[in-house]
């Protein structure tokens, strides 16, 4: 099996540097998430779907998405609640 050497400096509070096998990678907090973390959590979970998938493993979109972070939801002002009913009335004529 081969291995990569994989070590991590910190050259400031913020930044520090990858070295991934031959390649070194500087990187920001920010950039790390965003270019590295993220599309590669994001390739890993998609192939699990997709290979699960392949083999009959009943599994949609919500199973994919996992549970949503909502708010409560508003009802709308009254104002506009009443516009909405006096154009549909409108409209019914």
């Amino acid at each position: 099996m081969l291995e990569k050497a994989l070590w991590v400096r910190r050259t400031r509070i913020g930044r520090f540097d990858l070295q991934i096998g031959p390649r070194l990678l500087a990187f920001t907090s920010e950039t790390f998430i965003l270019s590295f973390s993220l599309p590669n959590v994001h390739f890993h979970a998609v192939t699990a779907y997709d290979i699960l998938r392949t083999r009959g493993v009943p599994l949609g979109k919500r199973d994919f998405e996992g549970q949503l972070r909502t708010r409560p939801a508003r009802s709308p002002p009254y104002e506009a609640h009443q516009m909405r009913a006096q154009t549909s009335l409108t409209a019914a004529r």
